[in-house]
């Protein structure tokens, strides 16, 4: 399969791979942020891939168990912010005979690292 998904489940073979931490630490509030997701993370370096299967499964349940799900319900003037660091964010596939109009802003932060030594995944092939 391919490193990366798109919302409707295509395999985006092409995309390129890269590393992080599975752990962010907040840049303004120190606070712990998982950084796996089920569209880009493939697997845990280090880890047999059977290990590391069970690991973002296990995750990734906790990442999208429903008492951490907000679904926003579009109207007509709706704004939405949402902090980049400390939120996972997607969307279904859009209905392509619906206008969309969309303006974004998108402010610069950089997540610090927890201290080395902390499992890192890859949106790459083992």
């Amino acid at each position: 399969s391919g490193k990366y998904r798109s919302n409707d489940g295509a395999s985006i073979a092409a995309a390129p791979a890269s590393t992080h931490p599975i752990i962010l630490a907040h840049p303004e509030t120190g606070r712990r942020c998982l950084y796996v997701n089920v569209s880009f993370t493939s697997h845990v370096i280090g880890l047999p891939r059977a290990e590391s299967d069970a690991l973002l499964d296990q995750l990734r349940r906790h990442a999208y168990a429903p008492e951490f799900i907000y679904e926003h319900h579009w109207r007509t003037g709706d704004i939405v912010i949402w902090d980049n660091v400390g939120l996972q964010h997607m969307r279904p596939p859009l209905d392509s005979g619906k206008r969309r109009t969309l303006r974004v802003f998108q402010g610069v932060s950089e997540a610090w690292r927890l201290p080395s030594g902390l499992m890192s995944s890859t949106g790459g092939t083992p």
